[in-house]
């Protein structure tokens, strides 16, 4: 039995109610999901209340995949709508800054920082933080999450020739940015 198999035999236990079975899901997919929400987030901190948000919004909605087999995309997708929820609600929240006299927020150290990352693990970041979320959503999907066109197009919900025209514009624009070092 491959994993995909394993995979979806435990979401159908998930679903009649067995911890074990929803635990195993979880180890499962806990490392995917938080290199995605990283590379989404760009913070380590951040990265990890995604990751933990996805989970609990996924087993809430366990029930609502049709596809047992396309888990690991549908995570994604969830944690892509979480994200740009949280990005939303952010936003709404800012006062103006007439109002008040902002204090110098304490930073948060850059993923890079942390784990000692390569000059090069950082421009990529950087490069992708300049993306807006949904192109972003779309290389990490298919670039290094191995999605196919296909499997991307479904998650995104729009057609495959939609995703192969964005994928040529978002890497064309990144490329540039990676070859001069642009990361405004």
């Amino acid at each position: 039995m491959d994993k995909k198999d394993e995979l979806i035999i435990l979401i159908a236990k998930a679903r009649r109610g067995d911890e074990a079975a929803v635990a195993k899901v979880v180890e499962l997919g806990k490392d995917r999901l938080y290199r995605y929400c990283l590379m989404l987030t760009r913070r380590r901190e951040s990265a990890e209340d995604l990751c933990q948000e996805t989970f609990l919004r996924a087993l809430q909605k366990l029930n609502q995949l049709s596809e047992p087999g396309a888990f690991y995309g549908w995570l994604c997708q969830l944690a892509k709508n979480i994200y740009i929820d949280q990005l939303r609600l952010s936003s709404s929240k800012e006062t103006p800054t007439s109002a008040v006299v902002p204090e110098a927020p304490a930073r948060e150290p850059f993923v890079g920082e942390i784990t000692g990352e390569s000059d090069t693990g950082i421009l990529v970041r950087t490069i992708l933080s300049h993306f807006d979320p949904e192109d972003r959503h779309l290389l990490l999907l298919v670039d290094m999450e191995g999605h196919s066109y296909l499997e991307a197009s479904e998650i995104m919900k729009v057609s495959e020739n939609a995703v192969r025209s964005r994928l040529h514009r978002i890497r064309q624009e990144f490329l540039k940015r990676y070859k001069g070092g642009e990361t405004n």
